[in-house]
């Protein structure tokens, strides 16, 4: 992540720092220049020698109260892989009335030139504004004259009227940090709950009181401040690691969020805190429950649609299909609506919340009890707070019968229940009638397979020609269309020949790619000769053949977060491979069976022979979503035991 941060995790992580007695903007040292490389970690490509942030509140007449947040930093850059670290982006808010200031700087970059300390400044060509969604902006910082060993230092001050939820303060990077520290003043008006994840790094804390006045006109305001400081030392750089959903939800960090108000003339009021208060709050929104009492701009078009004779009983899919074939995402998140719903339907685009809303009243329309459930995406991360501000999407939570259904119809290759991945991310918060809610859990249950069937046969110098047949359903269907629906036939046939361990590939058909409801089918005619190896009068064979995995994807030694696979999975294999004449079966593999504790990871492998024909049928099965560091040893050991297995060899001997 460096200090460079992740734009798609972090439309409300804001990196703050304030300027603490223990260092000063612009006294880098020569030590701090000549220093090859960190002294705990020779391999950094950079490392923070000083992150720092403070927020303070101050209040601005009738616009009231806003968050002025500092933030210093000095970096060191070790080498070439460390660049991308001086180019520091700051994403803020900007969205119609309320709008985000950024201000930059103390931005410079520091080398040693002929034994002096050279300082280059960063210039307004070096500052870029881009503009991420419609609410979202991103000021983009490329620090000059960078070269192995430069420090850079910036300084950057975020105003906002957003005071619900405070900036993000993260205590852990991908590179070594030698001192990061936030502090906080809290004025005795604003009442916030914090969570504190110490995950990773041992953070100190302290407080203090200050008294503070505000004059308006005649009348001064005194009052108190409480404030909250926050310091981690020497942090390690945090893991690597593969199969990661977040890497926000396991690193050390600390959130505020408003719970309450007290206005300086004395009025109280208290935030939506629970879920029957917020419920209440969206549906009085005009943004977003008004929107679902909005029918007016569809019925025609609807009434239409259920009087054609290929609708019949199955209104939901009717309806769901039109939605998705009418509407185009505009690749915007959100749970309300910014234009509305009946904006987005004659204008055939929109945001999350306004095609997922329409959907929802869509439904409602027809007769089904159809809701909206708020959930925030995988690259949010969890949500943290029981708040409106923790979440990013809406999709559609339709029960039926004690069964509930989950729709978004802003992935066109999504069948009803079948959820965008993005959307897969612990749970939701479906909004039901008279202001209650419902906790719905977004993990997929049910199983996405692949299903391969190979019908090969065996010639005497070793080549192997045959038909294969691969199906993938739900979840992996999903995933075929996200990456191959566009691609030519070429590509794709390129692809598998690849992947396959450079078969010859012909005769390439692919059937389903559009009927989203059902799997996708590949069938294929190959020719190979890397499965098997002729040696004197004996013929070595992969039972799997070119399917067979030969390298296992956990080699680190030990894991920090869970093991991340989006939903449970499978595989099954269907292998008849026809041996050539003049040949006797010498060796054969014997069947086995491998299981994780609980079931978690399965493999069973079965080989027989009938006759001229070996018949192997293997199953390999990933049984939930995520698992636990815990089980990452033995799993390692699965699938070390599991590929050795496959890789087991099928010996012919000559007669």
């Amino acid at each position: 992540m460096h200090l460079k941060i992740l734009l798609p995790y972090l439309l409300l992580l804001y990196s703050t720092i304030g300027i603490a007695q223990e260092f000063k903007l612009g006294a880098v040292t020569a030590d701090e220049l000549h220093e090859k490389a960190h002294p705990q970690y020779p391999d950094a490509a950079a490392a923070i020698l000083y992150k720092k942030g403070t927020t303070t509140f101050e209040v601005r007449s009738a616009m009231g109260w806003i968050t002025i947040t500092e933030v210093v930093v000095r970096l060191k850059i070790y080498n070439k892989l460390g660049y991308d670290s001086a180019t520091i982006q700051i994403p803020y808010y900007d969205w119609n009335s309320i709008q985000e200031e950024v201000v930059i700087s103390d931005a410079y970059t520091y080398n040693i030139l002929g034994g002096n300390i050279e300082k280059t400044k960063l210039e307004e060509e070096g500052i870029f504004i881009e503009e991420i969604t419609e609410r979202s902006k991103v000021k983009k910082l490329v620090m000059p004259n960078i070269k192995e060993g430069s420090v850079i230092e910036y300084k950057y001050i975020i105003k906002s009227p957003r005071i619900g939820l405070l900036p993000a303060w993260y205590f852990q990077y991908d590179i070594p940090a030698k001192t990061i520290a936030y502090d906080v003043w809290l004025p005795q008006f604003l009442v916030y709950n914090r969570i504190l994840n110490q995950s990773g790094a041992n953070i100190a804390e302290e407080r203090d009181t200050r008294k503070k006045e505000i004059s308006f006109g005649i009348y001064t305001t005194v009052y108190s401040e409480t404030a909250k400081f926050y310091k981690a030392e020497n942090v390690p750089p945090y893991k690597e690691e593969s199969y990661v959903d977040n890497i926000l939800n396991y690193l050390p960090f600390v959130k505020h969020e408003l719970s309450g108000y007290k206005s300086l003339r004395g009025l109280k009021r208290e935030y939506a805190t629970n879920w029957s208060s917020i419920a209440m709050l969206l549906e009085n929104d005009v943004t977003f429950g008004g929107q679902l009492r909005h029918t007016e701009y569809f019925k025609k078009d609807i009434d239409s649609l259920f009087a054609t004779d290929n609708v019949g009983d199955n209104k939901l899919t009717a309806i769901y299909n039109y939605v998705k074939n009418r509407m185009t995402w505009n690749e915007s998140y959100g749970y309300d609506c910014i234009m509305g719903t009946e904006y987005a339907y004659e204008n055939k685009t929109g945001n999350v919340g306004e095609i997922n809303l329409m959907l929802v009243a869509m439904l409602r329309y027809a007769g089904y009890n159809a809701y909206p459930v708020l959930l925030s995406t995988r690259s949010n991360g969890i949500a943290t707070f029981q708040s409106l501000q923790s979440y990013n999407y809406v999709v559609v939570g339709l029960e039926s019968i004690g069964r509930l259904t989950l729709l978004d119809a802003t992935s066109k290759e999504s069948p009803p229940g079948l959820l965008p991945i993005r959307a897969l991310n612990g749970y939701g918060r479906m909004i039901k009638n008279e202001y209650e809610t419902k906790q719905v859990s977004l993990v997929p249950t049910v199983t996405s397979t692949d299903n391969i069937t190979v019908v090969a046969n065996l010639s005497a110098d070793g080549n192997i020609t045959g038909q294969a047949r691969k199906q993938y359903a739900k979840y992996n269907a999903y995933r075929f269309r996200r990456t191959h629906l566009a691609e030519n036939e070429d590509t794709r046939i390129a692809e598998i020949e690849t992947n396959l361990n450079n078969i010859e590939l012909f005769d390439y058909k692919l059937t389903g790619k559009e009927e989203y409801a059902n799997p996708v089918v590949e069938r294929f005619s190959f020719e190979s000769t890397m499965a098997t190896d002729v040696i004197g009068n004996k013929i070595y064979l992969s039972p799997m053949l070119f399917y067979t995995v030969t390298e296992n994807p956990f080699t680190e030694e030990n894991r920090v977060y869970p093991i991340d696979f989006g939903y449970p999975r499978s595989d099954r294999f269907s292998i008849s491979i026809t041996i050539p004449d003049g040949y006797i079966l010498e060796t054969l593999p014997e069947s086995a069976r491998l299981v994780l504790e609980d079931g978690i990871c399965t493999f069973n492998f079965n080989v027989a022979q009938k006759g001229r024909q070996i018949q192997i049928v293997v199953l390999y099965g990933i049984n939930t979503a995520s698992i636990q560091p815990k089980h990452y040893q033995k799993l390692k050991v699965f699938f070390s035991d599991m590929i050795k297995k496959q890789n087991e060899k099928i010996v012919l001997k000559k007669i």
